[in-house]
């Protein structure tokens, strides 16, 4: 029993370090992104650059919100289970 309960651990580690991973990723992104307007004469590109550039960052913003929705989803879901097996 302690076995299943150690490994079921193990593997929600395991997925929380992936899921971390995968915001991190996100947000470092999304934070070279904001730094390019920032140093940058954005205003004056094309308007349709600017479009594009903000479609690319509110799509990176969207993927860093569903790598942490799926993370606490983990979370919760495993935390419910087990106060399931408790109560």
């Amino acid at each position: 029993m302690a076995d299943n309960s150690l490994n079921e651990i193990l593997v929600l580690i395991n997925q929380q370090l992936h899921y971390q991973e995968a915001l991190n990723n996100h947000l470092s992104k999304a934070e070279a992104l904001a730094h390019v307007v920032l140093c940058s004469d954005f205003l004056d590109c094309p308007k349709s650059i600017i479009h594009d550039y903000l479609w690319i960052l509110g799509d990176t913003i969207e993927l860093a919100k569903a790598s942490n929705t799926e993370s606490l989803s983990a979370l919760f879901k495993h935390s419910s289970q087990k106060l399931l097996v408790v109560a």
